[in-house]
């Protein structure tokens, strides 16, 4: 298998280099949300698929992005919003982050 990237559609979807790695990726994913409400993961689900589908938009690999893609989402959020219907409220922008900034730190512990 080449190491190309590949999406992963559970739970959400995902970009990782290798199926094996996508998979990985998945279940971190599924037992990260399982810690909470189900309220809370239906729409940390949709913020992380929000955040997933504007990095495939600019070219950027989820797993390899940066604070300074972060910040270029925030910008975004503010002028456009999730769906480029105008601007996204700045408690909407804040929740969403920190559930991203949520995802990354239990992969990190998770994966070190």
């Amino acid at each position: 298998m080449t190491a190309e990237l590949v999406p992963v559609h559970q739970p959400g979807y995902w970009l990782a280099r290798h199926p094996a790695d996508a998979s990985r990726l998945s279940q971190l994913t599924a037992a990260w949300l399982a810690r909470r409400a189900a309220m809370t993961q239906r729409e940390y689900r949709k913020d992380l698929g929000h955040w997933v589908a504007w990095c495939e938009r600019c070219g950027i690999t989820p797993l390899t992005a940066r604070m300074m893609h972060m910040d270029g989402w925030i910008a975004w959020q503010r002028i456009h919003g999730v769906s480029g219907n105008g601007p996204a409220a700045e408690a909407s922008i804040a929740r969403r982050v920190a559930a991203v900034s949520s995802w990354y730190k239990y992969l990190y512990r998770n994966t070190k």
